[in-house]
């Protein structure tokens, strides 16, 4: 009988790519009769796309920052959703939680959650700024179900509520 085999530390040819071993394992744990071929082939292909050498420089190309990149993108488009969060994303993006919250602490300086909380405050201060004047309404748009949890989120960050915030901006 053939014994399974998992990729190990202990025989990296590239060094920086750990982390595609957590990648390659999540995978081989997913594998099926009915999709073993395009599992195999999708993995090889992502997995050589890293090992891709940049003529100009002869240097590895820095796939983690396109990674990150992308990433930022999605949340710029989507952070209005309720229900976007770490998980999700790494689910469309296809790589761990983990990962990416290192990508995003490395890059940011800032958790995945505070980002999001920021980017949200911040759309929720233009919506106010702009004359927007219901909380509950504002804190759909910026993603929230909740709008006194809405309320205590944006005191906490902005020191204020939403109400004495928007009082700011009455033309009254």
């Amino acid at each position: 009988m053939v014994e399974p085999c998992g990729p190990e530390m202990g025989g990296l040819v590239f060094y920086g790519f750990e982390w595609l071993i957590e990648f390659w394992q999540n995978c081989i744990r997913r594998i099926s009769t009915r999709n073993a071929d395009l599992l195999t082939e999708s993995v090889l292909l992502y997995t050589l796309s890293f090992l891709h050498v940049d003529r100009d420089s002869g240097d590895m190309l820095d796939k983690s920052k396109t990674v990150f990149e992308s990433m930022l993108a999605y949340m710029k488009n989507h952070f209005t959703n309720a229900d976007l969060s770490l998980r999700k994303i790494a689910d469309i993006f296809s790589y761990t939680e983990k990962y990416l919250s290192y990508l995003f602490k490395k890059n940011t300086g800032v958790n995945f959650n505070v980002y999001l909380t920021e980017m949200r405050i911040e759309y929720a201060e233009k919506c106010m700024e702009g004359g927007m004047r219901s909380v509950r309404e504002i804190a759909e748009l910026c993603g929230y179900y909740d709008a006194l949890y809405f309320s205590k989120v944006f005191k906490r960050i902005k020191g204020e509520t939403p109400l004495a915030y928007m009082k700011k901006y009455d033309p009254k």
